[in-house]
């Protein structure tokens, strides 16, 4: 017996130790998928943001990107808007509905105004309305930047 009991709390203790180190695991894996979403979400409106200011440039008669340049960039910025919207999903996931309603305002403010730029006549193609989608897209990396901030340190 004065054998089988330190064997005892020797395999308690390391069955005890796997538990909290797989609580843990789990704790930190889904602090790393928090952040890449969020992350994810502040990478991507900032190139839309850097995308409008461009095309806001160029509406005013400045050039300053190339050709080949602007192609890389259009495309780009394509799946930047679909990875966007597949990180707000994520995020609708991962977070608590009340802690996340900033980010989801901001980022329907930001998608009407990427609304209302698509669908502008050309002949009325303002450069106010690229200022607002960069306002837009900078607000949502504000409440991102918050919620990060908030949540994930």
């Amino acid at each position: 017996m004065k054998e089988i009991l330190p064997l005892l709390v020797a395999l308690f203790g390391a069955g005890f130790g796997a538990y909290f180190a797989i609580l843990k695991s789990k704790s930190e894996k889904l602090w790393f998928e928090k952040y890449e979403a969020l992350k994810n979400i502040v990478d991507t409106a900032e190139s839309i943001s850097h995308e409008s200011n461009i095309r806001a440039l160029e509406v005013l008669g400045v050039s300053t990107i190339s050709e080949e340049e602007a192609v890389i960039f259009e495309k780009e910025i394509l799946e930047s808007k679909n990875q966007i919207r597949k990180s707000i999903s994520r995020i609708k996931l991962l977070f608590k509905k009340k802690d996340i309603e900033e980010i989801l305002e901001a980022y329907q403010d930001f998608y009407g105004a990427i609304i209302r730029l698509k669908n502008m006549r050309s002949h009325e193609y303002r450069v106010d309305y690229h200022d607002d989608l960069e306002c837009k897209a900078i607000d949502l990396v504000n409440a991102t930047v918050l919620l990060a901030q908030k949540k994930c340190t």
